[in-house]
């Protein structure tokens, strides 16, 4: 599917275009740093934040990155309240370690949608980065909660060691191991047919349930 949606962008770019088409150009081609139709597009609608936003993209994965950060301001300025723009501008800012801000736009991301998993995820991992651990908790469980698989993994492992503050909770942690694995998590899979095969404080070994999580995990691996 990911090589029919490149050739079907590579087609669109490779066409004649009409005015009309700079948009569609720029949208399909923005990750492949295709500036001059985004450029276009953003001559023709000057205030369309959509444009703005795939411009910054389109800057981004060309390298120009003052000119991304630009695009993006411009397109927040229009729309600030645009939880999904705040956390793609912190993913970007976050790829090249600018981590500062990154967090600023995620935590904005945050405040106006609360439930905004992935940028409660992208915080997780910027304040693991930054040696902030309560706060890498708090993002971590909320994440989790939200149902990111791996910030539930990680859930799960903080309460295997007590990391980042975490009770240290067998309990707690096989309730997140099931959350990440029930969600995919092949790590998570393996970690519960160990816990299962061996017990915890608490919980009995259950060969059944070891079998069938080993299982599940040879095959999301083939």
């Amino acid at each position: 599917m990911r090589a029919a949606a490149t050739l079907a962008a590579l087609l669109l770019l490779a066409g004649p275009a009409q005015a009309s088409d700079w948009a569609a150009r720029c949208e399909a081609g923005k990750q492949f740093g295709e500036i001059a139709a985004c450029e276009r597009a953003q001559e023709e609608r000057p205030n369309d934040p959509q444009i703005l936003r795939s411009l910054g993209n389109a800057y981004f994965h060309a390298d120009r990155f003052l000119e991304s950060h630009q695009a993006y301001q411009s397109a927040l300025r229009l729309t600030p309240r645009d939880a999904g723009l705040h956390y793609e501008y912190a993913s970007l800012l976050v790829l090249v370690n600018e981590y500062t801000e990154g967090v600023r736009e995620a935590e904005t991301a945050v405040r106006l949608a609360p439930d905004h998993r992935a940028s409660w995820s992208l915080l997780a991992t910027c304040y693991r980065y930054m040696n902030q651990p309560q706060a890498a908790l708090k993002a971590t469980r909320r994440a989790a909660e939200l149902g990111d698989r791996r910030e539930a993994y990680a859930l799960a492992h903080y309460h295997a060691t007590g990391q980042e503050g975490a009770v240290r909770d067998p309990l707690l942690e096989m309730r997140w191991l099931e959350r990440a694995a029930q969600a995919g998590h092949v790590e998570a899979m393996e970690d519960l047919s160990q816990l299962y095969a061996q017990g915890r404080p608490g919980i009995a070994p259950n060969s059944d349930k070891s079998r069938y999580w080993h299982k599940r995990a040879v095959a999301a691996l083939n």
